[in-house]
């Protein structure tokens, strides 16, 4: 059978780290693009924010997954529109939880710490994060206040969309996972269609669907598509592979690979981009039978290390723009900052004055600081839950049980009463 999601997969894991970096690219290669020295510096990840996909795809595939686990304990396949409620909020408020502790961090380190200004300008600044705040800075309340710095974090858009599918994908599924595993295919050509018809670049996540938002759009097609491939992995992971068939598969799974960063690595945004989002879940896939070679060699700790830093990456890449040209500019572009690490390298300082003031030594760099700063704040985060649980913990063994236990009130009534983790 396949790698079971209740524990870390090493190779699902190393993708998130890669397609986190792929739109962090995007965003840096966009804003670099900008400078006039720079206008004519070809952009290799053009269309790294095809990033986005795999996780709304990734989202998908784990609820099918979850559901198809939940229905071989012994759950019904259906369930009543009240029941399945509850499942929904579940989901929905176990991405708030992950999601909410690294996005307060990002909005307080570059509003208040990290802004320039005094202290009444970065608290007012700071006061008009509140959409940002709300998970709600991709949405029409943030976009349409022109007191709200709109741009400030301009990726919290993928965030609302990927609660708000999320939640209605899970509701349905729980109360009809027969019809959703038939339409989820189909429902996914349609939704890409639809965006298709309007932007052959997949990437207009504000223009207007109707009703939806394209990023809503992007984000339920996505889902269909983990749908999807979540039921054709059911089928390959139950398959009793030869060594044969697994290096044939391995080859596929290499070729997939190939084909994702051709399409997308210093290639312009147009149509090949819907091209590629074939070949994300055939990764993902793959990645969760640990039956191929690549999916094996990735499935290690560094990967599982990566890959616990990919929503801290994706939160902080953006606004950690400005702080990084910054420092290059105080740092690296100044002759004591050169003459240091030419000392540091045993360089000669015009090689490295060289190296330092090309393209591809920025977007490494970048990266580098990026990935650096993500896992300070993602173990700072871990550690700072470890010690209010503890200190949760020390005041409740000093409470009095009477007290604890809510003054004598019923303590299983939160198994009626909707407050199931």
């Amino acid at each position: 059978m396949g790698t079971s999601i209740t524990r870390k997969n090493g190779a699902i894991e190393f993708w998130r780290y890669a397609f986190a970096v792929f739109a962090a690219l995007y965003h840096f290669e966009k804003v670099y693009e900008m400078m006039p020295w720079m206008a004519s510096v070809r952009r290799v990840a053009s269309v790294g924010f095809i990033g986005v996909e795999f996780f709304f795809i990734l989202a998908g595939f784990l609820i099918a997954e979850t559901d198809k686990r939940r229905v071989l304990a012994g759950a019904p396949e259906r369930m009543s529109f009240a029941d399945a409620g509850r499942e929904a909020w579940d989901y929905a408020r176990s991405r708030i939880k992950t999601v909410y502790p690294t996005l307060a961090a990002v909005l307080i380190i570059f509003s208040l710490i990290l802004r320039s200004g005094g202290l009444a300008e970065r608290l007012r600044d700071f006061m008009n994060l509140e959409w940002e705040a709300l998970i709600l800075g991709g949405t029409s309340f943030a976009w349409g206040d022109p007191e709200s710095p709109a741009l400030f974090l301009i990726v919290s858009w993928f965030l609302t969309d990927l609660i708000i599918s999320g939640f209605f994908i899970t509701l349905f599924i729980r109360m009809r996972r027969d019809v959703m595993r038939v339409i989820a295919p189909f429902a996914a050509i349609l939704l890409y269609s639809l965006f298709g018809h309007k932007s052959f670049d997949l990437y207009l996540g504000h223009e207007l669907y109707g009703f939806l938002s394209g990023g809503m759009v992007r984000s339920l097609a996505g889902m269909f598509l983990g749908l999807t491939a979540n039921i054709l992995y059911t089928k390959l992971a139950a398959a009793n592979l030869g060594a044969v068939k697994r290096a044939l598969l391995s080859l596929v799974e290499i070729y997939a690979i190939y084909r994702l960063f051709s399409l997308g690595w210093n290639q312009e945004i147009g149509v090949d981009n819907y091209r590629i989002l074939v070949y994300i879940p055939v990764i993902i896939i793959f990645a969760f039978t640990s039956k191929t070679a690549v999916s094996r060699i990735l499935d290690n700790p560094v990967s599982r290390l990566l890959g616990g830093v990919s929503l801290a990456v994706y939160l902080f890449h953006w606004r950690f723009l400005e702080t990084f040209f910054t420092l290059k500019m105080k740092l690296w572009a100044s002759v004591d900052g050169l003459m240091t690490l030419s000392k540091l390298l045993r360089q000669p300082y015009s090689q490295i004055q060289k190296l330092v003031n090309t393209p591809a030594c920025d977007l490494v760099m970048y990266i580098v600081a990026v990935t650096i700063c993500s896992i300070a704040l993602t173990y700072a985060l871990k550690l700072s839950a470890r010690g209010i649980r503890a200190l949760r913990g020390a005041a409740a063994r000093g409470t009095p049980p009477e007290v604890a236990n809510g003054a004598g009130e019923d303590v299983t009534a939160g198994e009626d009463g909707g407050e199931r983790q």
